[in-house]
């Protein structure tokens, strides 16, 4: 099941980490706009959901481009002229 940051939290776990491990997490968390919480979430339902047999509806896109370049107009420009110039000329 996938959470988004405005659903509650219906269960708490206590866990121990090597230091070092906390410190990349809070890196990691600071990188990717999160609390560590948040991220050790993020990081355990990405870890469970490549389990074998594991199918999910739908994956979360929050991340995902980040660093991306964003398109440009004419990026778009482009694309509309190849998917409308291939409109009509179809086999009869």
């Amino acid at each position: 099941m996938f959470h988004d940051a405005y659903m509650a939290k219906d269960a708490a776990i206590t866990v121990r980490v090597p230091l070092e491990l906390k410190r990349r997490l809070a890196r990691r968390a600071r990188r990717e706009h999160r609390s560590i919480s948040a991220q050790v979430q993020h990081e355990l339902e990405r870890a469970v959901a490549q389990e074998p047999g594991e199918t999910t509806a739908c994956k979360p896109a929050v991340g995902t481009f980040n660093g991306s370049r964003v398109p440009s107009e004419e990026d778009f420009r482009e694309v509309r002229r190849a998917l409308w110039g291939g409109l009509g000329q179809g086999d009869g």
